[in-house]
């Protein structure tokens, strides 16, 4: 895979490289559990063994980001979160866009998030979405012609933007402030340092996460 990468773009070969390493680490995890654990009802073929990497720049923001939309079409907004390479929170936001379809309410959530990270200076992005084919339309291009000015103008002021896609059972706080951002008004924002109040649970880089599949 890593091989076969060498003739994609910087980009997809970024995209790669996480993808191996996580699956690396989830299979070293799942045969240490068996090891020394005992845990022989592990089963690889009915769970999927969700890790939050860390991430390993200092300098690196990883940024993960969701779309909702309450009825598709129906009221939508998107939300992020902003965390540190140690895990913790520097922002949280989340944004009003009224009516729209849930894939127009994902774009947005990957496209305007970048550009609240050029204007806190942060330049170094890991964007990370639950939404695979969205992370797929970013990284050919091919996105909705009305977002196309705004992604030049964020590729124009980032050094650097790793996007990778993740399970929603990993990516649950961006969620929750997506569905927050759907009840804001169209373009309202609202923006929180740190972890806001109305944040029940978020993901620990130091736990296990599990989607069961069939």
């Amino acid at each position: 895979m890593m091989e076969a990468s060498k003739t994609k773009s910087s980009l997809v070969q970024d995209l790669w490289a996480v993808a191996v390493i996580n699956t690396l680490v989830q299979i070293w995890k799942v045969k240490n559990k068996c090891t020394f654990e005992d845990a022989n009802n592990v089963s690889i073929h009915l769970m999927k063994k969700l890790i939050l990497s860390s991430i390993g720049l200092a300098d690196q923001v990883k940024v993960n980001v969701d779309g909702s939309s309450m009825g598709n079409l129906g009221l939508a907004g998107w939300g992020a979160t902003y965390r540190d390479h140690n895990g913790e929170f520097l922002l949280m936001s989340c944004k009003g866009l009224r009516v729209e379809m849930n894939y127009v309410a994902e774009c947005y959530a990957i496209l305007e998030n970048p550009k609240v990270a050029i204007e806190k200076g942060w330049l170094n992005l890991w964007l990370e979405s639950y939404s695979a084919a969205r992370i797929e339309v970013f990284s050919t291009g091919k996105i909705p012609w009305q977002l196309s000015k705004r992604l030049g103008w964020c590729k124009s002021k980032l050094q650097r933007c790793m996007l990778s896609h993740t399970w929603r059972e990993a990516n649950f706080a961006a969620n929750i402030a997506a569905k927050r951002g759907s009840r804001l008004d169209k373009d309202e924002v609202s923006v929180y340092v740190g972890i806001p109040p109305w944040l029940y649970k978020w993901e620990n880089p130091n736990w296990l996460y599990f989607r069961f599949v069939t």
